[in-house]
């Protein structure tokens, strides 16, 4: 079934590049172990980075992938129109997702979040008040990165991966691309550029923005052309008689406006 999916999904690969190219200033951020989980964990940290690397490069897609764990929030570029970043301690790879999904719709992007992630996904879309955001399931791209990693038997035995696991492969990572053997390029998209500025002064910790969801949007539009149902009382004069004089004469208007009816 699996490799069933996998072929379909390759077939969908062409229109899916073309849509994404659809947007003027289009931005894909990638839910990295999230994509890993799609081929259970079948293709590497590393081996991610590299296929990043080469498919952003391929359709000219600035493209940044985020990971849990590593020692600190830091960000590498790993190819002329990618960069990756690790979440460092503290908070979660979903937590920067949401967070750098706010700052590219600030900047005028629009935004393509691959994940599987129900949580996710309902913490990305509530900022479609912002600007315009796409949340595609990571194994459509799983399938264009690596499809020799999906539906393999190999690959669905290969079962879980534990969070230390992760976290030992996130430093492992780190050093890697800190190293001379990591990938290393001229960033060819600004915004790229741009985000790792941006990244070394960014908050740190779960913070979503707070952004009215679409559904709240409409019913504070419905609030705002509600008429009151009573009328406010004016100011009363004379003290108490004066303000029971007030009522009366409001009660007996709202009562002779019901008669009316």
């Amino acid at each position: 079934m699996l490799s069933l999916i996998a072929a379909l999904l390759a077939a969908y690969a062409p229109p899916l590049v073309t849509h994404l190219h659809c947007s003027p200033s289009p931005l894909v951020l990638v839910d990295g172990n999230n994509l890993r989980g799609s081929t259970v964990f079948a293709l590497s940290q590393q081996d991610l980075a590299l296929s990043i690397s080469r498919w952003a490069e391929a359709h000219a897609l600035p493209c940044v992938v985020v990971m849990d764990h590593g020692e600190a929030q830091r960000a590498w570029p790993i190819g002329r129109y990618a960069a990756l970043t690790l979440a460092g301690p503290g908070q979660s790879a979903d937590d920067v997702l949401v967070r750098d999904t706010w700052w590219a719709l600030k900047e005028g992007r629009d935004v393509a979040v691959f994940t599987a992630d129900q949580g996710l996904t309902s913490r990305v879309r509530r900022q479609k008040s912002a600007g315009s955001v796409q949340v595609v399931p990571s194994l459509a791209l799983a399938c264009l990165l690596a499809p020799e990693k999906v539906g393999l038997p190999a690959a669905r035995g290969g079962g879980g991966e534990k969070t230390a696991q992760r976290a030992e492969a996130a430093g492992r990572l780190g050093l890697w691309l800190d190293s001379a053997e990591g990938p290393t390029a001229e960033l060819a998209a600004p915004i790229l550029s741009d985000y790792l500025r941006w990244l070394l002064g960014a908050p740190v910790g779960p913070s979503d923005p707070a952004v009215p969801s679409p559904s709240m949007k409409r019913r504070l539009r419905r609030k705002r052309h509600m008429k009151p149902f009573f009328k406010p009382l004016p100011a009363a004069a004379g003290g108490a008689a004066g303000a029971a004089a007030a009522v009366a004469e409001a009660r007996e208007e709202f009562e002779s406006g019901t008669r009316s009816d």
